[in-house]
């Protein structure tokens, strides 16, 4: 205990075990000071499952009571109240966090069973909302129609329930990565903020928006915060590791992408990432052994076209970016432009970055200020009317 509290930079760890018979559920708990392993406190609760949400509470109570701290976000923002709802939204978020196309689709189906016990629960519209908004942004479902059961499913969580932060942070995503309505992004992501000022996801995502609008000391700081309160969540040292690339702090950079793949060594793109950072380091082997590693096949081959170009192995990059447009050749332009720019062929990535506007890929634009891989586009004047042309800040 001593050890783990070290790694997470803690001083007391909540210990504890559930077991079920029936509907019978025994909760054993103990509060551990981790600097001499001293117990403050221990309880066991025998409980009916239908007061499983109670039980939490009553949990949560008792530990703020023994550390004498305040709660910055109430416990009772839960899903369902009806038990077995709320066991299929547990199960939704755990696919959720995985983070990949098959995983996301049984999230869906998870929360949509929880809706047809408990339709009118604003906390399981939001998430609805929140998985559509994941599958749009990651391209694998068609983003319109993605977007738009997005913002339906937010905007009815919060017809049911104001106070639902994930449905305001869906909103703001919608709008930043949809509608290119940066303003209003921004409101609807500090709502969200707002409700839930402790809520790592909230600050990440905030994050994300300082980064797009180019504020990166403002995103370097909510995203330190979010990984202060959440170190084991593998998106969020992937968010601070694309902002220390963006930053050209390579070494942080690497840091952090190696973090995630610790946690998590298959999670989607902190592969090719780390293989990027490499590259901008001027180490393109390590960068070429490191894209290999990457299970999302598109972002796969993205990052050889690059590495083969950095090699200087002429003839594979040019097959490599050949067999990208045309095996990719929709919701991947923003990746063309960055190829053709790394490779410095300015008109060819100008060419691509307006398909990309003209496909709306929001997610990937977003993107734009600071992206290292378009860095040779920056001092021609086209890449200024470009960013106002996406109304971005110009410096």
């Amino acid at each position: 205990l001593r050890s783990i509290a070290q790694k997470f930079g803690v001083a007391h760890i909540l210990e504890g075990s559930v077991r079920k018979d029936g509907n019978k559920i025994r909760v054993t708990a103990q509060l551990i000071r981790a600097t001499d392993g001293s117990h403050l406190w221990s309880e066991t609760y025998d409980r009916d499952l239908e007061g499983i949400l109670k039980l939490q509470d009553d949990i949560a109570g008792a530990v703020v009571g023994q550390l004498k701290l305040k709660l910055l976000t109430p416990m009772a923002n839960v899903a369902s109240t009806d038990t077995e709802a709320y066991n299929l939204v547990l199960q939704g978020n755990y696919f959720v966090e995985k983070r990949d196309k098959e995983s996301l689709v049984k999230a869906l189906d998870f929360y949509f069973k929880a809706l047809a016990i408990d339709s009118l629960n604003a906390r399981t519209w939001a998430l609805v909302a929140w998985c559509y908004n994941l599958q749009s942004n990651w391209g694998w479902i068609d983003q319109y129609q993605g977007y738009v059961k997005a913002r339906e499913a937010a905007i009815k969580s919060i017809a049911l329930d104001g106070t639902q932060a994930t449905a305001h942070k869906v909103l703001g995503m919608v709008k930043l990565s949809w509608d290119f309505d940066w303003a209003g992004a921004e409101v609807e992501l500090q709502k969200a903020l707002n409700l839930e000022p402790a809520n790592a996801d909230m600050l990440r995502i905030m994050g994300y928006y300082y980064r797009c609008m180019g504020r990166f000391d403002e995103a370097i700081r909510v995203t330190k915060q979010s990984i202060t309160l959440d170190p084991v969540k593998v998106i969020t040292h992937l968010n601070f590791g694309l902002l220390m690339y963006h930053t050209n702090h390579l070494e942080e950079a690497i840091v952090s992408f190696k973090k995630g793949l610790e946690l998590n060594p298959q999670f989607l793109r902190a592969h090719m990432f780390l293989g990027a950072a490499y590259l901008l380091q001027g180490k393109p082997e390590m960068a070429l052994a490191e894209i290999q590693q990457e299970p999302e096949k598109g972002f796969k081959d993205f990052g050889m076209a690059l590495a083969y170009h950095a090699l200087g192995r002429r003839k594979e990059a040019d097959q490599a970016l050949t067999y990208f447009i045309a095996n990719y050749p929709s919701d991947w332009a923003y990746q063309t432009a960055e190829i053709h720019a790394f490779r410095g062929e300015k008109d060819k990535a100008f060419e691509w970055l307006d398909k990309s506007y003209k496909n709306k890929e929001g997610a990937w634009l977003a993107y734009l200020k600071g992206d290292p891989l378009l860095k040779n586009l920056e001092g021609d004047p086209r890449y200024e009317a470009f960013l106002k042309k996406m109304n971005l800040p110009v410096d």
